[in-house]
């Protein structure tokens, strides 16, 4: 069992843009994921201490994040709902993906949480 901590927190926004941010296997660097819906535009920038992107180390034009075994489905009309995915391979790691669906004081979806292990 490999216990070197790796993980992932993103937000999804209810039109699809996605932030994210990524501790890298054994603390090598961290960074953000950024997903523009309207383009399918996606990058991935180093973050210094505080979080702030510093440096793009990827980009890929035309991604379809839905394909992805990460993906959960959240229903924008339950507010109880919270689902895991099934276990999937991810940079030589096996995963698990938490999802939840973010509401307004009012009520209204703003999006999609999710924490990855």
């Amino acid at each position: 069992f490999d216990c070197q901590f790796t993980s992932t927190v993103t937000f999804t926004s209810a039109t699809g843009g996605l932030y994210g941010h990524f501790r890298h296997p054994e603390g090598a660097y961290t960074s953000v994921w950024l997903y523009d819906e309207a383009t399918k535009n996606q990058s991935e920038w180093y973050t210094n201490a505080a979080g702030d992107p510093i440096s793009l180390y990827w980009f890929t034009a035309n991604t379809d994040n839905t394909l992805g075994k990460w993906y959960t489905v959240v229903n924008a009309n339950d507010p109880g709902f919270a689902g895991w995915t099934d276990q999937y391979l991810w940079f030589g790691r096996f995963w698990l993906t938490h999802s939840t669906g973010v509401y307004s004081p009012t009520g209204a979806f703003l999006g999609v949480a999710c924490v990855d292990m």
